[in-house]
């Protein structure tokens, strides 16, 4: 199965696709030139590799990995479903990956400025199965709120992940 695709994402027409995946294993790249072209290219990998430890400091920051449960005394959307937001601080052009992953009911992930939460800048269900995944770039320094919350409603655990990406 296909997971990401890019034709033209780089500079002029070069490819340039950034991915997570999913989950540890053996992948494919399949490269081709444009309507069959042929000629030389060149195919550069970078490695990222995720940090450990706090986002952030103090009340409400997210750890890089917690597990939490949906139940009554969650809060509620207009629409019913449970959520919680976490409060993060990053800096302009830092980028962090975002898992939420459940077995009690289909997750859904947003990223908003702590100062509008009205406009998600960033939104993901169903990255893998009813889980979800974010890659985030942040546009400024500042705080920002990931919305942990469900399609639907149910009762549950969940796990979510938050890695700052540093390249090699």
């Amino acid at each position: 199965a296909e997971l990401t695709r890019d034709d033209d994402g780089g500079d002029g027409l070069d490819a340039r696709t950034q991915f997570n995946l999913p989950t540890t294993g053996e992948y494919r790249v399949h490269v081709r030139g444009y309507a069959g072209g042929t000629g030389r290219y060149q195919l550069v990998m970078r490695n990222l590799t995720p940090s450990t430890g706090k986002l952030g400091a103090g009340a409400g920051w997210v750890s890089a990995d917690q597990w939490a449960s949906f139940d009554n005394s969650v809060p509620t959307l207009s629409d019913g479903a449970h959520y919680r937001d976490y409060r993060i601080r990053l800096d302009a052009g830092q980028d962090v990956v975002v898992h939420m992953e459940s077995d009690a009911f289909d997750s859904l992930l947003a990223i908003y400025s702590a100062s509008d939460t009205a406009t998600a800048l960033a939104t993901n269900d169903d990255a893998n199965g009813l889980d979800s995944a974010l890659l985030f770039r942040a546009p400024h320094s500042g705080e920002y709120l990931i919305r942990a919350t469900q399609l639907g409603h149910g009762d549950g655990q969940y796990r979510l992940r938050v890695s700052r990406l540093t390249p090699y």
